[in-house]
């Protein structure tokens, strides 16, 4: 299911009604942020609903749960049904309370590594070398290593990951800066 399929809404509070109907749907990571910076300690809401969660409101609710200012979950939306409710519990924290945590100390050293090494070669616009390729140059063995880092850094909406070419060829951003490696493997 690509991002485009859905619908932007505000987080639905958990005493509202209309959740149960409503389809894939996923908040702003603003929205997302308002709710949290409004919400009393202990509300839960229900921030996305897909089979995943796009990117930006995603970076974002791991960026508030790691300031402690919620907890996340996620529970499938029916018994066999595809989708999930992303869902976020307010803590008692106040908002302007929120722990600074910076992005180093969230991801483990190999993945710190490996986006140094991505955001140097798309500065210079090198081509994206193999998982293997990669895996060597942060210390790692094989390319499912690398492929389970490059995996981690997409869900901390560091980099992004196009794909060219019938699967043949990738290119790697990096959403900071907006630089991209060279198309290859």
């Amino acid at each position: 299911m690509g991002q485009e399929a859905y619908h932007q809404h505000r987080p639905f509070d958990g005493a509202q009604c209309l959740i149960s109907t409503a389809g894939p749907f996923a908040a702003s990571a603003d929205g997302l942020s308002s709710w949290v910076e409004q919400a009393l300690p202990d509300r839960m809401c229900v921030y996305a609903r897909g089979q995943s969660v796009p990117r930006g409101v995603g970076a974002r609710a791991m960026t508030l749960m790691a300031q402690g200012l919620i907890h996340l979950r996620r529970t499938r939306h029916a018994p066999g049904d595809p989708l999930f409710d992303y869902a976020a519990r307010r803590t008692t924290l106040p908002f302007d309370k929120a722990r600074l945590v910076p992005i180093s100390t969230t991801l483990p050293p190999e993945t710190r590594l490996l986006f140094e090494v991505l955001a140097r070669m798309a500065d210079d616009g090198a081509r994206c070398p193999s998982n293997e390729h990669l895996a060597a140059l942060i210390g790692v063995r094989g390319g499912k290593a690398a492929s389970k880092h490059i995996a981690k850094l997409t869900e901390a909406n560091m980099i992004a990951v196009a794909w060219h070419e019938d699967f043949a060829l990738r290119q790697i951003e990096i959403l900071e800066s907006g630089a991209k490696t060279g198309v290859g493997l």
